[in-house]
């Protein structure tokens, strides 16, 4: 079954708002709209155009279908297919969303508009909505943009490389499994335009590279590049960089220093040793731009080189050069395995200078020997800040030199900057380690948080039920909190027992009520939810 190319979380969002004024297209009848010479506009608030009527319309002529000033969004609610010469037009004041497939079957075309007297709307897909042509010459224009359609990798690699800058949009899913092994990225060129999935998805890559410093569907994304609304299922990439040095490998890009939104990769990623630094993420492996509600269900392995960077959706998150690096709504599910030295995280291995916000992660994470290793974030560097986000899969860190080298925290292995708002679930467990149920070690600005999962330390550990060690100098805790019973272990901060502003609490009290200090308006508590521990309003658990 096809995955949704939108977290579950962006999409209610976008469809709370959509439920007070829009447009349905839908099997209801034909009520609220002026159909006046085939131009459809709304003359309520809740108005239905019936899909059949618009249907027969297209079947003659082309065909306006409009929110005009008193509705918002238009909803496409049932399949809708067209096989004439026609244009459909939809002109939404604020979002179009499209939540069944939409099928030019003929040489038809299409223009959207959104924002059309509004802001804060966009082209949305969520479920099975999509849009495909069977006739890649049909006209596609989306905010006045016209679109270049392609139906397989090798036509948008050859436009892409002929114009960098260009609108690109996929005509249909396209299953590569009957391509060639492809020996460097697929589209090697620097991309610069934008590129719309329009809620479809290409299955079956698969890469396999020797010394190529960027590997992915996209070699790199450039400042201005946008890729959107779209999917890559079941990719396997390998690389064998043996003499390369600063790699980077993604399912998707391997560097993206534009925009990368509602898109999601699956698959897996197996890297093996390079000299040093490798950035290896299950959807983009090094990241300077913006990753906006999308997804990766990716096994990422790397291993061998001296300082690795491995995250389930992102290998390096860094902020430093444009200022504006952020993984935001966004979620990985796949595990994440580091054999060297290096950072491990569910999501993101190394957060530097950046901002994670509304994100989680569900994945296992295996560090190696000297590894820094989290459930969220491997290591939350300078100025890397993390807020409103969760994790809850196990982590494990393999052991250090020397104590509390290596770290293991159920949200971050090492942190050195302000976490707010988030908490982590899941187990964690280490050997001479530094050892934490939601930090591993590091000075930090901690507030609002908790975590509930076991940790467990061998040889020479430092265990704490929030932190396993702590750099008190630059530490400033306020209203987090430990949950005494599930962590098994009584001590908050692994090697001290002044540990201001951390608290325990026991099971029954965690989940009887919000924990003091935590904002109601962030905050919820049900027992059917998160089983019955606070949970994140606009990042609930699924």
């Amino acid at each position: 079954m096809r995955r949704s190319l939108l977290p579950i979380s962006f999409a209610a969002l976008a469809f709370s708002t959509a439920a007070r004024a829009d447009v349905s297209i839908s099997n209801k009848p034909t009520q609220n709209m002026s159909c006046d010479a085939r131009v459809c506009t709304a003359t309520a608030q809740k108005a239905v155009l019936n899909v059949s009527d618009l249907q027969t319309m297209l079947g003659s002529g082309d065909v306006a279908v409009k929110t005009g000033v008193v509705a918002k969004d238009i909803i496409l609610d049932q399949p809708l297919t067209w096989v004439s010469t026609s244009r459909l037009t939809l002109d939404a004041q604020q979002s179009i969303i499209v939540k069944k497939p939409m099928s030019v079957t003929g040489t038809g075309a299409l223009t959207i508009t959104t924002n059309d007297g509004g802001s804060g709307g966009d082209l949305l897909f969520s479920g099975k909505g999509n849009v495909t042509f069977w006739d890649t010459s049909s006209s596609l224009i989306i905010n006045g943009a016209s679109y270049t359609l392609v139906g397989d990798i090798k036509t948008l690699a050859a436009e892409i490389a002929a114009t960098p800058d260009g609108s690109y949009a996929l005509a249909k899913s396209y299953d590569a499994a009957n391509d060639r092994t492809y020996k460097s990225s697929p589209i090697r060129t620097e991309f610069a335009g934008t590129f719309s999935g329009m809620g479809n998805a290409i299955s079956n890559v698969a890469i396999r590279t020797s010394d190529d410093l960027t590997t992915g569907f996209f070699s790199s994304i450039a400042e201005s590049g946008h890729v959107r609304d779209f999917g890559l299922q079941h990719a396997k990439i390998s690389t064998s960089a043996g003499r390369a040095f600063n790699v980077a490998v993604g399912i998707l890009a391997g560097e993206n220093r534009g925009i990368v939104s509602s898109s999601f990769a699956s698959g897996s990623i197996n890297v093996t040793p390079v000299i040093e630094e490798e950035s290896v993420g299950g959807l983009v492996g090094r990241n300077l731009g913006r990753i906006i509600a999308s997804h990766a269900n990716a096994k990422v392995t790397a291993g061998g080189s001296y300082y690795n960077y491995v995250g389930g959706l992102v290998g390096v998150l860094d902020g430093s050069t444009s200022g504006n690096a952020v993984v935001v709504d966004s979620y990985a599910s796949g595990r994440v395995e580091s054999s060297q030295v290096g950072s491990a995280g569910g999501l993101v291995g190394e957060n530097f200078q950046a901002t994670i916000t509304r994100s989680h992660a569900t994945g296992a994470v295996i560090g190696g020997q000297e590894s820094w290793v989290g459930g969220l974030v491997g290591l939350n560097a300078f100025a890397g800040y993390i807020n409103s986000s969760f994790a809850n899969g196990p982590v494990t860190t393999g052991s250090g030199r020397s104590p509390c080298y290596a770290s293991a925290g159920g949200l971050v292995g090492i942190a050195g900057e302000s976490i707010t708002n988030s908490y982590a679930t899941g187990s964690v467990s280490g050997d001479q380690a530094c050892v934490g149920g939601l930090l591993g070690r590091g000075g930090i600005t901690l507030t609002s948080s908790y975590s509930i999962g076991p940790v467990l330390g061998g040889a020479g550990a430092e265990v704490g039920g929030i932190i396993g060690r702590e750099k008190a100098k630059f530490a400033r805790f306020s209203d987090s909190y430990w949950d005494v019973d599930t962590s098994g272990t009584t001590q908050a901060v692994g090697n001290t027992n002044k540990h201001h502003g951390l608290k325990d609490l026991s099971t029954e009290e965690f989940t009887s009520h919000l924990p003091r200090g935590f904002d109601r308006n962030i905050w919820g508590q049900s027992p059917s939810i998160n089983n019955g521990y606070p949970y994140l309003l606009a990042n609930p658990p699924r």
